[in-house]
């Protein structure tokens, strides 16, 4: 009778870690490019306000609201660059976003920060 000798588990314990490291990374920049999307938004609903560009939106909810509520709105033209002021105050948009989400997670609630969507004009039929 020979002795039970157990055989180490072998396996690539490498493959499955790089994996879920990916996955997670994906998470991350994805959350990263909503949240930049949002700074973007919050900027341009500012600005649209300030110039009281509700008045000649699309969308009849942002005339009815008297102020710019689109996600994104759509007074402004998104293939435009933006300059160096306005970048600056996206920049900062983004920075209370992140500091909002750490304090959600310290908190253990969800974050409060606008979800971008994409806007659209709803058509009569």
């Amino acid at each position: 009778m020979q002795p039970n000798i157990s055989m180490p588990a072998l396996w690539d314990a490498e493959l499955p870690r790089q994996h879920m490291q990916a996955a997670i990374e994906r998470v991350k920049e994805a959350q990263s490019e909503r949240d930049w999307r949002s700074a973007e938004t919050q900027v341009e609903r500012a600005i649209s306000d300030v110039f009281d560009r509700h008045h000649f939106c699309e969308l009849s909810r942002c005339r009815r609201a008297r102020r710019c509520i689109g996600n994104a709105p759509l007074c402004w033209k998104r293939s435009q660059p933006k300059p160096g002021k306005v970048q600056d105050t996206i920049e900062r948009a983004y920075v209370e976003i992140q500091q909002e989400r750490h304090a959600a997670a310290r908190e253990g609630r969800a974050p409060r920060v606008l979800r971008p969507v994409t806007n659209y004009k709803r058509r009569r039929r």
